[in-house]
């Protein structure tokens, strides 16, 4: 349970500072997703409850911000991290650059899904603004990836048995 609240936290944390700081170092309207990165990079070292869980949270978190629809962030995040999830399965763990990359593909997909969707509801996202945000969050995601990999490894999220 202290797993699952201190993930929430940090999620809304990451919220805020995406509204608040990301904002500033913007070109032209896009800026990265610090919460997105972290659901990203954390769903490749997680499990499935765990991946579910932030992938929901991250979502809804992020649709408090999408006018009109709401869920549309939530359903997009879950299936990214189930499918970060499922590649991180087959991967070394210790291995930094995958999961950058996974950030990098994973804003890409989401980036063209919005489109779609604000296509749908009469919006507009351009997809020189996607390149833009996905190119940010692998930059970011750089920085953060070994901040996220010593967390996931800190002895209250990391579930290890004990004989």
């Amino acid at each position: 349970m202290k797993k699952y609240l201190m993930l929430f936290f940090i999620s809304i944390l990451l919220l805020v500072g995406d509204n608040t700081l990301m904002p500033f170092i913007g070109i032209s309207g896009a800026y990265p997703s610090m919460l997105f990165i972290f659901c990203i990079s954390f769903s490749f070292y997680a499990d499935l409850n765990e991946v579910i869980f932030i992938g929901c949270v991250s979502g809804l978190l992020q649709d408090i911000f999408f006018i009109d629809v709401i869920g549309v962030n939530a359903l997009i995040n879950i299936l990214l991290c189930l499918s970060v999830a499922y590649v991180g399965k087959n991967f070394i763990k210790s291995k930094l650059l995958v999961p950058i990359i996974m950030v990098l593909c994973a804003s890409l997909i989401k980036g063209f899904i919005l489109i779609g969707v604000s296509k749908i509801y009469g919006n507009s996202l351009f997809l020189r603004d996607v390149i833009c945000i996905s190119a940010y969050n692998f930059f970011l995601a750089v920085i953060l990836e070994k901040i996220i990999f010593k967390f996931y490894n800190l002895e209250l999220i990391k579930n290890n048995w004990r004989f």
